[in-house]
Formats: C-alpha cells, structure tokens, sequence
C-alpha cells in the first residue's frame, strides 16, 4: 500500500512540475522572439533534465522517466530554437569582419593593409589613427614663465 501511494504520489508531482512548464513553452512556441530568454539558463535547465531522466532510468522510476523525458522534449526544443535565432540574428558585419581578419592574416598582409580591409580604405581620414602635426618643421609646445625657454619640437636641438 505504502509502494503504491508513492508511485501515485510521483504520478502528481510529476504531472504538476512538467504541467507547470507547458506555459512557458507554449508562450515559447508562439512567440516570434526568444530574446527575453536566458539562453545559459536553458542549457543548465535542460541539462539538469537530462540528469534526472538518466536518474530515473537507472532507478526504473516510471514518473520520473515521463515526467522528465516530457520536459526534456520542451525546454531542448526551446532551447534549440534560442540558439537558431541568436545564431541567425547575429549582426552581418560581424561575420564579415572576421573573415576579412582571416583572409589577412593568412595573406601575411601588413597591420595597415588588414585595417583596411576592416575599415574601408578611407577610414583615416574618418578617425586619425596618429595625430599628425598640423605644420611641417619646428613648433612651440610651450612657453614658461620667468627663466624658462620655449621647447621647440622638432628641430635640431631643443632650446
């Protein structure tokens, strides 16, 4: 008697856990996005179902095997559907640029040459990449005050 009402009592509990999953999962399945979900929660999730389907396997617990062998089937395809439209939604410009950081460095091009390829030809006249002096030759960095002279860059010799 005392075998069969835990048996039964496995049946409940096991109906109200994976019953109590079908919502999110069904929410899941109707929505055009899975962003608001965690995908490492998930994959932990649905980890620790498959472990407890394995448990309840090697145990020959019926309500443990169904309940969980249910519950497996839903948060892995949710999960599965995650990893599809992150992997899809991935912005294009970061797949082209690994592939042009790729193709350089296996082309043995120079540092300038694979910045290019990133950036664009032009893009140094976007965004300097080294300041430049605005006039050729010698400059005034800086004037002191009493007893000190002028520093003079790019002359023969500082003053």
């Amino acid at each position: 008697m005392t075998s069969d009402l835990a048996q039964w009592m496995g049946y409940l509990a096991a109906g109200q856990t994976t019953g109590s999953f079908i919502p999110q999962a069904v929410h899941a399945f109707r929505s055009p996005s899975l962003a608001g979900i965690s995908l490492s929660m998930y994959a932990a999730f649905t980890l620790g179902v498959l472990l407890w389907l394995a448990y309840g396997v090697l145990l020959g617990a019926w309500p443990i095997i169904i309940a969980n062998l249910l519950t497996l089937a839903l948060a892995g395809t949710i999960l599965l559907r995650t990893l599809v439209q992150r992997r899809r939604a991935r912005p294009h410009w970061q797949g082209a640029i690994a592939e042009r950081l790729n193709a350089a460095g296996r082309a043995g091009a120079s540092e300038r040459q694979r910045d290019e390829q990133v950036d664009g030809p032009h893009a140094e006249q976007i965004v300097p990449r080294v300041a430049q002096p605005a006039v050729a030759g010698p400059q005034v960095v800086g004037v002191g005050g009493a007893g000190h002279q002028p520093a003079i860059v790019g002359a023969a010799a500082v003053l």
